[in-house]
Parts: structure tokens; sequence; C-alpha cells
């Protein structure tokens, strides 16, 4: 399950708002890292 998915999942589960609204942000705060992570490795010619 992608974080795309686990948002998607989130945002139609029961929980309160303002968790779900929270949970969405840490995780969309994650893939940004990740994106991050993966550019300058890139740019470092770092393969993984």
């Amino acid at each position: 399950m992608n974080i795309k998915e686990l948002i998607e999942a989130i945002e139609n589960s029961d929980m309160e708002q303002e968790a779900k609204a929270e949970i969405a942000e840490i995780l969309q705060d994650y893939e940004y890292f990740i994106e991050v992570k993966a550019n300058v490795q890139r740019l470092l010619g770092i393969t993984t």
C-alpha cells in the first residue's frame, strides 16, 4: 500500500476529522521527504 492509498483509507475511515487531517499531513510530509531524498541521491549519484 502506498502513501496515497493510506491517505485515502484514512479519509474514508470513521476517525475524527482532526485526527484524519493530522495523519494525512504527516503522511504527505513523509512522501515529500522520500521524494527529496531520492532527488538528492540522484544528484549525488548515489544508488540504493
